[in-house]
Parts: structure tokens; sequence; C-alpha cells
């Protein structure tokens, strides 16, 4: 590395003329600089590989080895190919100073020359080697620095990870250990109803206590799903048609009236039938998904018995989307409805459906889709799901399953 005070700053001085070698000596020893003076090429060469001078003053008209040699094999050592090279020539032809810079030169002065000249023109050399060795170091520092964070955040990557798992090992572990006592509980409570005299007040509270029960062992159900959805592979899924999940959703909700239309962007008839499109993704889980998600659409709309999705059909992914007119929650509550950690489902109209909503978004997720809750202007929102399909130009049985996830949804006005 060059240094900046003078006195520590070796210059190598190669000339076959002693006179030029006095003077320049002389020149260069005014500001402090430490000089060392050769009149020979080879033992400038020699010595400047056992130890490397910050800069060199090199003559080019030389017997045996000459400037440009010297030069070019410097260039070619790389302990000594950043030593900046001044040539000092009485040969002034363009030719040679094109030559000059042509093998590894850094600047070329014409004799006879000026003190202040060669003096500038050192100072100058030395500065910008300088400053490069300091922009060296800075981006060996920035590259440590950057593979340190990468280290952290991958570190920290690897925790969240290790979090999830843990999680969901809990998840599976206290639902398993729950189902045995609220089996045995729930058990006792259908043995004391039994044993009831029937009444007005006994049957409000029977009616209380099996919509209590069905939502504890949904709970417990919805929680050891949403564990085993981490062992899911993502690839593993098959095909299926949108219309073939509707048909089994509407036999099974018979409560909520579906309807299925396409979006008014293209409700034109020119493109493809979204009803038929070839959906990749396995049909119980993503059945259970929309059935989940259509029970959600009904408790955030004002008629809690119909439920409309609008269909849009894209070059890979089928868009579903449930507009709401009964979302009575923020719109920080609506971007963090599915985290599990959420307790806005348990204050909401969605209160019945428990964990049931998480299990959605994780079966939609894992499946390579997407799904986003987003709240509008007062109590309208829309509830939209992104699922990955087929390609038009290939079937199931030969279309690749590397296909990209469906990209994130984007805002749209409500």
């Amino acid at each position: 590395m060059v240094r900046t005070v003078a006195s520590e700053t070796t210059i190598m001085v190669v000339d076959d003329t002693a006179a030029n070698l006095q003077l320049l000596g002389d020149i260069l020893r005014i500001p402090g600089y430490q000089v060392i003076a050769f009149s020979q090429g080879k033992l400038a060469l020699d010595t400047a590989t056992e130890n490397p001078p910050d800069l060199i003053l090199l003559d080019v008209m030389m017997p045996g080895m000459d400037g440009f040699e010297i030069c070019r094999r410097l260039k070619a050592e790389d302990r000594l190919k950043h030593i900046p090279v001044i040539f000092i020539s009485a040969l002034s032809d363009t030719a040679d100073k094109v030559k000059a810079f042509t093998v590894g030169g850094v600047d070329y002065v014409t004799k006879p020359f000026q003190v202040d000249e060669i003096l500038a023109r050192v100072g100058t050399h030395l500065q910008l080697v300088s400053l490069q060795h300091q922009l060296m170091a800075q981006n060996q520092n920035l590259e440590h620095l950057i593979a340190q964070r990468t280290q952290e955040l991958a570190q920290a990557n690897a925790r969240l990870k290790d979090l999830a798992h843990l999680r969901d090992d809990f998840l599976s572990m206290i639902s398993h250990e729950l189902r045995t006592p609220a089996n045995g509980v729930l058990g006792l409570g259908e043995l004391f109803i039994d044993h009831c005299p029937p009444s007005d007040e006994v049957r409000m509270y029977v009616d209380l206590f099996y919509q209590a029960s069905s939502r504890l062992r949904n709970l417990i159900d919805d929680a050891m799903e949403i564990a085993r959805l981490e062992d899911i592979p993502a690839n593993a899924t098959g095909y299926t048609t949108l219309q073939d999940i509707m048909d089994e959703i509407g036999r099974s909700a018979a409560d909520i009236r579906v309807s299925l239309k396409p979006s008014p962007e293209q409700d034109n008839g020119a493109s493809p039938d979204t009803r038929h499109a070839q959906i990749r993704a396995d049909r119980t889980l993503l059945t259970k998904a929309l059935r989940v998600l259509i029970a959600l659409g009904a408790c955030f709309s004002h008629d809690r018995h119909a439920v409309r999705l609008n269909s849009l059909i894209f070059a890979d992914h089928l868009n579903l989307r449930i507009d709401l007119d009964a979302l009575n929650i923020s719109s920080e509550q609506a971007r963090t409805f599915f985290n599990i950690e959420s307790n806005t489902r348990s204050a909401s109209r969605a209160e019945a459906l428990a964990l049931a909503p998480v299990v959605a978004h994780k079966i939609i997720t894992t499946l390579g889709g997407n799904l986003r809750l987003v709240k509008g202007k007062d109590d309208s929102g829309y509830l939209e799901i992104a699922l990955p399909i087929t390609p038009a130009e290939c079937t199931p049985a030969d279309c690749p399953q590397d296909h990209r996830p469906p990209p994130a949804l984007d805002e749209r006005p409500v």
C-alpha cells in the first residue's frame, strides 16, 4: 500500500545516465521521498520483485533491457502490476508515448524536465494509487459486512424456521393431547343432558352446549391440520377444475347459495371459461379451503346466505373475488387476519370459524396460490384468491410442474 507520508514513500529511479539519476534523486528528496536508483534495468527489476517500491521513474532508452520491456515485465507480475510507472525520456514522438501507455505506463515526461513538473506528477500518481488502495480496502470491508449480514440473515431465517416447526409441533402435540380430555368432558356433558328433564331452558342450554362442543372439536381439528400441512410437498398437487369444486361445495353448503360469475372485464364471451380452467391443486384440500372462504365471505356480508364468486382468468393463474359489505374490521386487522396469532377473528363476525380461515390460508399458499382480505371504505372490502392453473397450450398430462406461483395480488379499488 502506498504511504501517504513522503518520508515513508519509496521511489525507484531507473536511468543509464548517472547525471540523470543524481538530478532526479535530488529533486525527489526535496519533499522527503526515499529514493533508490539503478542504472541497469535487470537489477532494478530484480530489486522491485524483492521489495516493491511505491512508484517508478523509468527511462526508455537503455542498453540491454529498455524501459518498455521493464514496464511490460512489471505489469506481468501480480505483486508489481499496481505500481505506477512514469516514463522519462528524450523521445518526444507520439508513437513512443502511445507505446509507453500501451505497456502500462501511467504518465510520460519528456526531457528536459522541470523540477515542479516532476514533483507534481509524482505527487498526483502517488495520491491516485493511495485513493485506489483506500477504495479497495473499503470494498473489502463492504464485502465483509455484506457477508456478515448475509450470515446473520441466514441464521435469523434458520431460527424463524425452527420457531415455525416448534410452533407446528406444539400445535400438533397440544391438539392431540386436548382431544382425549375434551372428548371426556363433552361426553360427560352429553350424559348430563340425557338425565335432565326436558324444558325450554334446558333446550336453550343444550343448543349452547352443542354449539360450543362443535367449535371445540373444529378448533382441535384445525390446529392439527395446520401442523399437518407443513409436511405436504409443494409439488404434491393434482389437477381439478373450478366447476368440479363448486359442484361439491354446492352439495355440502346447503345453507349458503353460491354463484360463480365472470368478472365484468372478462364477461364478453371471448376469454376462456373460468369454470373449466385446469387448476394445479389437490382437489380435497382446495375444496376444504374454498368452503371455508365462502363461509368467511358470508360472515362479512349482510346476506349471510348468499355468496357470489367473481372469476378472472390469466395466463398462469385464476383469480376469485368475493365482494363484502359487512367487513367490520380495520385495514390493519384485515391485513393480519390470517395470521395464527391474530385475535381479530374471535372479535369479528367470523368468530364461529375459529382457526378455519388460518387453515384455508395455509392450504392456498401451500398449493402455490395467494390469499388476502382487503378493507375498503366504511364496511366494504373483498376477499381475493389466486390459484395456479395450467397454461392453455399444455394439458395436465404433459404440463411441466415447475411453473411460477401466481404473482402477489395487486391492490384493486373496492
